[in-house]
C-alpha cells in the first residue's frame, strides 16, 4: 500500500474524509476504510487524481471492486472530476 493523502473534515453535523491522492490499487480501500473508521465517519470524497488509470478503464474491473469494498462498510461515496479529459470512453 501507498501513502494517500487523506484529510479529514468537520461539515457541523458530519466528519468527512477527503482522498485527494495515493489510491494505487483495489487494497488501498481497506486504508480508507480503517480511516473512516477511526475518524467516526462513512462519507468519502475522491478526487480524480486519486484513482489510477486502471479505475477508468472498465476491462480492468478496479473501479467496481474497489467501490464494491467501501459498499461493503457502507462508506458514502462521492467523487470529484475536475475535468473531463482523459476520462471519456473513446
Amino acid at each position: 500500500m501507498t501513502q494517500m493523502d487523506i484529510l479529514l473534515f468537520n461539515a457541523g453535523t458530519f466528519n468527512l474524509l477527503e482522498c485527494r491522492s495515493g489510491i494505487e490499487e483495489i487494497e488501498d480501500a481497506k486504508m480508507i476504510i480503517v480511516s473512516c473508521t477511526e475518524s467516526r465517519t462513512n462519507r468519502l470524497l475522491l478526487h480524480s487524481q486519486a484513482l489510477p488509470p486502471a479505475f477508468f478503464d472498465l476491462r480492468s474491473r478496479f473501479a467496481g471492486e474497489f467501490i464494491q469494498k467501501l459498499m461493503n462498510y457502507r462508506i458514502r461515496v462521492a467523487a470529484v472530476f475536475e475535468s473531463e479529459d482523459g476520462y471519456s470512453a473513446k
